[in-house]
């Protein structure tokens, strides 16, 4: 914002206002994120700066998405590409392919996801753009799991973690970590849901990751009730629920309490389930 208020009406001010948009759109004050986005988009017009252009779409696009406005989302996608294709903007060019494959896999429209997604792929692999890559193979081997192609999935989700592990980014391989063990776990393969999620586990704890600390608890809680053995499943989830209080996420301690009532109401201790759902 300071260097915003320096710059003069050219193309830094355009990135300036991209970056502002972002930031806002990050921590959710998105009527703040449009404006900006905006102002970008009209100066980007003025100045006939096509680059600014293209990425001022792009950056709307993901905001209208976050939002939950599909339409929208993908109308200032395809203008993103459309610009970033006539000025050979490739790696706006990759990214917005990716968030097309997004706006379609949230729509459950699978074939068009994938489509998006091997676009993305196979301009990220050109740009030897290792993130990307690995972004996009997680993302196809997530279609995949939703599809119960496990062996795909599985194939797809083992090459991101292979390429995370070389970025040594621990955010991206317990993410991916994670991944894999929610393949496992829809395969039953309780096991190595449980090896895949306890290595994901370790690595945010090392990170400090309240957030992700919780998510992998919790489906560590998950996997032990698929195996029905509740008192592990009651003390994960009362880990979780530790962390979501912690975290003062009210949300999860809602869904929390009403899990760990139900639990309490099928091994039939009646006068703890109460208690637990009364508070839920």
């Amino acid at each position: 914002l300071s260097l915003f208020k320096k710059d003069k009406e050219d193309t830094n001010k355009i990135n300036q206002l991209n970056k502002i948009s972002i930031e806002y759109r990050n921590i959710g004050s998105y009527d703040s994120a449009f404006l900006y986005g905006n102002t970008s988009l009209k100066l980007a017009q003025h100045l006939n700066f096509k680059r600014g252009l293209a990425k001022s779409y792009g950056d709307i696009g993901i905001v209208y998405q976050e939002q939950g406005n599909s339409p929208k989302a993908l109308d200032c996608y395809f203008k993103a590409l459309k610009m970033a294709d006539e000025l050979g903007y490739k790696q706006l060019q990759a990214n917005t392919l990716g968030n097309v494959g997004n706006v379609y896999n949230g729509q459950g429209d699978y074939p068009k996801a994938l489509d998006y997604y091997f676009k993305a792929l196979k301009m990220a692999e050109e740009l030897r753009d290792k993130n990307g890559i690995a972004m996009w193979l997680g993302n196809i081997g997530n279609v995949y799991a939703v599809q119960k192609d496990y062996p795909k999935a599985l194939d797809y989700d083992l090459k991101a973690l292979k390429i995370t592990e070389e970025l040594a980014d621990k955010n991206l391989i317990a993410t991916q970590l994670g991944n894999i063990g929610g393949v496992y776990t829809e395969k039953k393969d309780y096991s190595k849901a449980l090896d895949y999620y306890f290595k994901a586990l370790k690595m945010d704890e090392e990170r400090g990751d309240k957030n992700s600390i919780a998510l992998w608890l919790c489906n560590i809680g998950n996997v032990y009730g698929d195996q029905k053995n509740y008192p592990k499943e009651l003390d994960y989830d009362f880990k979780t629920l530790k962390i979501a209080e912690e975290l003062g996420d009210k949300n999860i301690i809602a869904v929390l309490l009403c899990n760990i009532g139900s639990l309490y109401t099928d091994t039939k201790r009646y006068i703890e389930a109460e208690k637990y759902l009364l508070d839920g």
